[in-house]
């Protein structure tokens, strides 16, 4: 995070940037045409400025594709990249991500991806337990490295605006995954990335 002062002093660099990490191999969203000079000049910068903390966003079904395969080293290289750099890390994990689901293929409908397969829900067994499997790898090297929260979700209203028979499911989902991380961190904090048009509408008990 770069206070705000300091963060306008960088534009309208950061401005053309949708940016988690700005570093090659890491995730960047371009919003007008910025070279990976420009966009590495921007990193620099930002850390000059006090820029202190960094996000990774990653797939959930790249991590675990598939039953008994975990492989959290693409997570462990992007975090390490940011501890080098000083900062202090956030996760998000793409379980639901906008407008699609990044969970493995088997839990999905193969005529429909963007949906689960017939017959499981959020929260049925099946899914959690999956997610929770993945948990139990990738929390522990997070909290080697300083993660401070994961995100188990991104902006997962965009799924459920034109169908809201889900939303009590991807709740119980969230519900799943907190307590799971709790039996394995209880100071780890956890969310949803969320729009701010849904939040009213997907807020879990605390």
């Amino acid at each position: 995070a770069v206070a705000g002062d300091e963060a306008g002093a960088l534009l309208p660099g950061l401005s053309a940037l949708l940016v988690d990490t700005v570093r090659d191999g890491a995730s960047v969203e371009f919003l007008s045409t910025v070279t990976a000079e420009d966009a590495a000049r921007y990193w620099t910068e930002a850390l000059a400025r006090g820029m202190d903390v960094g996000r990774v966003q990653i797939s959930g079904a790249a991590l675990a594709p598939s039953t008994g395969r975990i492989d959290v080293s693409p997570l462990v290289e992007e975090l390490d990249a940011l501890v080098a750099d000083g900062l202090t890390p956030m996760v998000l994990i793409e379980t639901l991500d906008s407008d699609s689901l990044e969970l493995p293929p088997d839990l999905l409908d193969p005529d429909d991806p963007i949906r689960l397969a017939p017959g499981l829900a959020f929260d049925d067994a099946t899914v959690t337990g999956r997610f929770a499997a993945l948990l139990d790898v990738a929390v522990p090297v997070m909290i080697e490295r300083g993660v401070f929260g994961v995100s188990v979700a991104n902006e997962p209203g965009t799924l459920f605006e034109r169908d809201t028979s889900g939303t009590d499911a991807v709740v119980g989902f969230l519900e799943a995954a907190r307590s799971h991380i709790r039996t394995l961190d209880p100071e780890l904090g956890v969310t949803m990335t969320m729009r701010d048009c849904c939040c009213s509408r997907w807020s879990a008990p605390p």
